[in-house]
């Protein structure tokens, strides 16, 4: 304590970083009456290094009188230092940051309750869910929706009690809301609520409830969409999400539904058809895959392109490759490539390796994917080629195929 007058001495130094270290040394010290209003002065500068000198400062304090003494900055209306603040602790450990933005959501300054609420709507990291659950108990209806929204855009993995709570409790009209975001991170406990939207009179909601069921495919949803598929021309869009979330349900009828489809007149159906029976019956398949490679229309042959890439079986690549010298169509080309590049097997390698330098960007990148999952090091020196591809994505393609395939070249 013996330093502490040198300290206050030179909290009137000129230097930022001078004051900031004998607010430190305050501190240190615990002399909380010198070194309080002191860092309260330098909280209010907007010249202040917030993120690098003045929050760990504050980290160095109890939670309560950090954030005692950032609120009462916040709450000054002559600070200019409100947005660096805001930003510091927008970055700061999520303890921190979450401490911070709960006392901004819950001050009565309705203008800092709002700046709390719109910066933390817009984080994107599952550190925020606290925030979020928050937002989902406190706040008006417009506010929750909002919030809800939020966190359907979070990573998944988040902790979602919170929300599975708010579906049990009495107030239903956020159900489907909530069971939007349920579905988006692959709770099933989403579905009761999601089934009775696919009899909306409203497209968009029928659609929208089918894009959350495919991200919890159930067996209870499958009868559900008999009266979707009464007109399976009328609307391809969504007649097609409603295979994909049968084939994902494991619906025993697919097939026979699937083979009608295939003697339809509407060849966009059965397009549809040739894809989805391609990707049930997969090694039963083939043959009549490796037929439609080559059908008259170009939606057949798209389709069977894009099954047998996702089969992946090796007797694919020779018909694929066969197709691929026959046509000079751009998107066809691309389809070939990019299904060639799904099969996982070496004798890809002489196929792709032409393909790196082709003139569509597209096919290029996806040549040397293609060349990373064929598992051989035969790709390496085609790769090379790659890594000085005009097209950035493509070049990091190459570079990290070239170092998952060979722990020799891959560093250097």
């Amino acid at each position: 304590k013996t330093t502490a007058t040198y300290a206050v001495d030179a909290l009137k130094d000129p230097v930022f970083e001078v004051r900031a270290a004998a607010v430190s040394a305050l501190v240190t010290i615990g002399d909380a009456a010198k070194y309080e209003p002191a860092l309260t002065e330098e909280l209010k500068n907007p010249k202040s290094d917030f993120s690098g000198v003045l929050l760990p400062i504050l980290q160095r304090l109890a939670e309560k009188d950090a954030i005692r003494i950032v609120m009462a900055v916040m709450r000054d209306e002559k600070s200019s230092s409100r947005n660096q603040i805001v930003e510091a602790f927008t970055h700061a450990p999520p303890p921190w940051m979450l401490a911070f933005f709960k006392a901004l959501l819950a001050d009565p300054n309705k203008t800092l309750s709002e700046t709390g609420q719109a910066i933390a709507l817009g984080l994107r990291i599952k550190e925020a869910m606290p925030l979020f659950d928050y937002l989902l108990a406190t706040g008006a209806p417009e506010l929750k929706t909002r919030a809800l929204e939020s966190i359907a855009a979070l990573p998944k993995g988040v902790d979602l009690a919170n929300v599975r709570k708010l579906l049990k409790g009495k107030d239903k009209s956020f159900s489907v809301p909530i069971s939007l975001v349920l579905a988006h991170h692959g709770d099933a406990a989403a579905v009761p609520a999601l089934i009775p939207e696919l009899a909306a009179a409203d497209p968009k909601q029928v659609m929208q409830a089918l894009d959350a069921l495919l991200e919890v495919p159930s067996a209870s949803a499958i009868s559900a969409t008999d009266a979707l598929l009464k007109a399976p021309a009328d609307n391809l869009p969504q007649t097609k999400k409603v295979l994909e979330l049968r084939h994902r349900a494991g619906d025993p009828k697919l097939i026979d539904v699937l083979s009608k489809y295939r003697r339809s007149d509407n060849v966009q159906l059965q397009a549809l058809a040739v894809y989805y029976l391609g990707i049930s019956e997969r090694g039963k398949a083939l043959a009549a895959l490796h037929e439609d490679v080559f059908h008259g229309d170009v939606n057949v042959q798209l389709a069977a392109i894009e099954a047998l890439g996702q089969i992946g079986h090796p007797s694919s690549i020779q018909v694929l490759k066969r197709a691929l010298d026959a046509s000079n169509d751009p998107r066809l080309r691309t389809a070939l490539v990019t299904s060639l590049s799904l099969i996982k097997d070496k004798d890809v390698v002489p196929v792709l390796s032409f393909l790196v330098s082709d003139p569509i960007p597209e096919i290029r990148k996806a040549a040397i994917l293609g060349l990373a999952r064929s598992g051989t090091k035969d790709g390496v020196p085609t790769l090379k080629i790659g890594t000085q591809d005009a097209n950035i994505d493509a070049r990091a393609e190459a570079v990290k195929a070239i170092v998952s395939l060979d722990p020799i070249e891959g560093p250097t």
